[in-house]
């Protein structure tokens, strides 16, 4: 009777492991690109650790009754990155120019958050994380 008590308190410490504690320290970012640039480059840093750097290209113009018209193109990703980063850094580089936004993150662990990021018709990057 003795033994069926040792294995039952040995279970909790063996479900409790270091994956239950690092995904838990983890956030799920779900990353939006829209852009109305046809090609570039986005790139996302948690911190300094690189967590997505993705080429675009979307189709040119289409041809509208006023002439030729820009139009939106949009990619999607999901990353897990740590909950404690400090900074999100997202990059675009279209040409040979690259623009730059950095966030400032407030993350929960085990939560979710949406990085929308924006290339306006204008060339201006806009970055916001919900």
């Amino acid at each position: 009777p003795q033994s069926g008590v040792v294995s039952i308190e040995d279970a909790p410490a063996t479900a409790v492991g270091p994956e239950t504690d690092a995904a838990a320290a983890e956030v799920s970012l779900q990353i939006d690109l829209t852009t109305f640039e046809p090609e570039g480059v986005l790139t996302v840093y948690a911190d300094d650790n690189q967590v997505l750097s993705e080429d675009f290209k979307f189709g040119e113009r289409k041809k509208g009754v006023l002439g030729r018209k820009r139009v939106a193109g949009n990619f999607s990703a999901r990353q897990s990155i740590p909950a404690t980063i400090q900074t999100i850094r997202v990059y675009v580089l279209v040409g040979n120019e690259t623009k730059l936004v950095t966030l400032e993150p407030d993350l929960s662990p085990g939560s979710s958050a949406q990085l929308a990021i924006e290339l306006t018709r204008k060339g201006d990057l806009l970055a916001t994380l919900k």
